[in-house]
Order: C-alpha cells, then sequence, then structure tokens
C-alpha cells in the first residue's frame, strides 16, 4: 500500500491515533562513503522527505498525541546534512 493522506486518515479512523512511525530512508544520497551523493535533495532521499510529510500530517490531524518517531540512516554525512535532517524531525515531531 502506498502512502498517501486518505489512506493514513483511513488509518487513524480505523484503528486510532498512530503513535509511532517507523523508517529507514536509504543512504547512498547521504553517505560520504559515496563519491556521487546527492545529498536530502537525491531520487533516493525521497523517503525521508515522505517520513516528513507523514509526520507533518500527524501532527495537524492529531494534535493531542504524541507521535514517536524510530528513522535509521547513516552516521556518516556531511554535518550540514545531518543538520538539517535533524531539524525537520525536530519540527515534524512537534
Amino acid at each position: 500500500m502506498q502512502i498517501c493522506e486518505q489512506a493514513l486518515r483511513d488509518i487513524i479512523e480505523t484503528s486510532g491515533p498512530v503513535k509511532l512511525v517507523i523508517g529507514g530512508p536509504p543512504c547512498e544520497d547521504l553517505a560520504l562513503v559515496n563519491a556521487d551523493r546527492t545529498g536530502v535533495k537525491g531520487p533516493k532521499s525521497s523517503l525521508l522527505h515522505i517520513i516528513f510529510v507523514v509526520l507533518d500530517w500527524l501532527t495537524m490531524w492529531q494534535p493531542e498525541q504524541e507521535v514517536h518517531f524510530l528513522v535509521e540512516n547513516t552516521a556518516r554525512m556531511e554535518d550540514h546534512k545531518q543538520t538539517y535532517i535533524e531539524r525537520r524531525l525536530a519540527v515534524a515531531g512537534g
């Protein structure tokens, strides 16, 4: 199932509030070991941005529900890319 706004709303309606989001976007665009890395704007980083959107939707639709997230990715990336991800997750997570 592809996650979209309506699918997520249906999950909340039938199962109750979503409390945890887990993801592991591919790290090829971010990892320092890849000389061709394109960063957070790379095509393989799209899942990372989907996680941001899902967290944004959940915090909008469930303002009283604390949403937790676990996002796994590479620890070895350029500092500014890691800072961007950390800040964006802090905003999305409330």
